[in-house]
């Protein structure tokens, strides 16, 4: 009768057939991919994943460019609209909407990295400026 007791005892200390050590061994193989997983998120100089494009939008009224200056990703899209009773134009070196009357607009991909600075070419005192990271 004894060695059915000892046997019983030797099945509770084993939960679902794992023995204390194996649930020892399986608790700290999960803790170190967890911050094996973290470390690696987080590591510097890890590329970063590439969003998506965004569309900014460019209001031209009361003869000026709002917002005047606009920090734009490579790949971004920024319309710019004439909200104004007189036409304008957003030019710079390199691109050029052409005339915009008042509810037209025109859509510009930043392509190349770089500083901006563009003008209404009707009213030269019109700047602003677009920085393509």
């Amino acid at each position: 009768m004894s060695a059915s007791v000892n046997k019983q005892i030797g099945l509770r200390g084993r939960r679902n057939g794992l023995s204390i050590l194996s649930r020892l061994v399986l608790v700290f193989a999960v803790i170190l991919a967890v911050a094996a997983v973290s470390l690696t998120a987080s590591w510097p100089g890890q590329a970063e994943a590439k969003s998506e494009p965004v569309m900014h939008v460019v209001e031209i009224r009361q003869f000026k460019f709002f917002p005047a200056n606009l920090t734009v990703n490579r790949g971004d899209r920024i319309e710019f609209k004439n909200l104004d009773i007189a036409p304008h134009t957003a030019t710079a070196q390199g691109w050029d909407s052409g005339n915009l009357t008042r509810g037209q607009s025109w859509t510009l991909t930043a392509d190349e990295a770089g500083t901006f600075d563009y003008i209404c070419t009707y009213h030269p005192a019109m700047k602003g400026r677009i920085t393509v990271r």
